[in-house]
């Protein structure tokens, strides 16, 4: 199993930022600008709540959830951002829309952009759009094509997403000038100095997945399961955790604990598509922290992959 085409499904991650005030109202002016962009904006308009400012993401966007917080230190200012984010997802809304080519070129409000009615809907067992319709067309017939897209994709929607949050902070017709790089961004005005702090990324929860075609997905994870039920009388298998035989509406899933905060789930997400997912509900440092830089840390980290063939309910199963 190649961790270089792994994709992530659901991310919830946390980023922070300083205000330097240049003024005496600069703090609370950063607050109550937040939601008035012109053009689409991230986040509704601010509610002063215990001691701060408080915002959630809107919706109609690929973003699933999302919250900010902004303070007032007296010297400086701060803002922490909580946003659930979900590549695949927005990778599948896109794709309903452009071809892989175009998506480079789009603006940050395009690119999350939520389609209202994805192809993946109509496609997926379990009636979520979290996958890609077309997979032969995105994957291309040569492994090495697949590496490569996967890749570029999570450097370009790490890239988009700290462009997305700046500029609904910042937008430009409040008078900022916005600067990217790869560690942080900066927005100026007259008034103040704003910094996002990407380098600090803190991710919390995750979903790594591998994907592939196969037109017996369901007879595959039909297998996986018997096999689950037989090993589940096992003291061998007891002692990495129970597993579980779940039907999500039409979709068949069977999820294997490693762990107390690590666990695999093997589904037919469509009739034609197989998902392997590893997640990490909790803890996450705790388990690949070993694996995440030193300095900069970002969404298309390595991923820790775990020997799946070690497990007993996989012996004699072929995926």
């Amino acid at each position: 199993m190649d961790k270089n085409f792994a994709l992530f499904d659901r991310v919830a991650l946390k980023v922070q930022g300083r205000i330097t005030p240049y003024s005496p109202t600069a703090i609370a002016d950063f607050a109550s600008g937040v939601g008035r962009s012109t053009t689409s904006p991230l986040f509704e308009r601010v509610r002063r709540e215990r001691g701060r400012w408080a915002s959630k993401i809107r919706s109609g966007s690929t973003i699933s959830a999302g919250k900010l917080a902004v303070w007032d230190n007296g010297v400086h200012g701060s803002f922490e951002i909580e946003l659930v984010v979900n590549p695949i997802r927005t990778l599948g809304h896109l794709l309903d829309r452009y071809s892989y080519g175009e998506i480079a070129d789009l603006s940050v409000i395009d690119f999350f952009d939520r389609r209202e009615a994805p192809t993946a809907r109509d496609l997926t067992l379990d009636g979520n759009d979290n996958m890609i319709a077309d997979f032969l067309a995105f994957s291309g017939s040569m492994h090495s094509t697949q590496v490569q897209r996967v890749a570029e994709f999570l450097r370009l929607f790490e890239d988009r997403l700290q462009a997305r949050i700046i500029e609904d902070l910042c937008p430009n017709d409040l008078g900022y000038a916005i600067s990217i790089d790869s560690g942080s961004a900066v927005a100026v005005t007259d008034d103040a100095r704003v910094e996002l702090d990407w380098s600090h990324l803190k991710i919390s929860q995750c979903e790594v997945c591998w994907e592939w075609h196969d037109s017996n997905a369901l007879a595959r994870v039909h297998a996986l399961a018997d096999a689950a039920i037989t090993s589940a009388r096992s003291t061998e298998v007891n002692f990495y955790g129970r597993p579980t035989v779940v039907r999500d509406l039409g979709a068949l899933a069977v999820r294997l604990p490693l762990s107390s905060n690590v666990s695999i789930v093997v589904y037919a997400k469509a009739q034609d598509r197989l998902r392997l997912e590893v997640r990490y509900p909790t803890a996450l440092n705790k388990f690949v922290g070993d694996r995440l830089p030193s300095s900069r840390r970002t969404l298309s980290m390595d991923t820790q992959c775990y020997e799946l063939r070690r497990h007993p309910v996989l012996r004699g199963v072929s995926l």
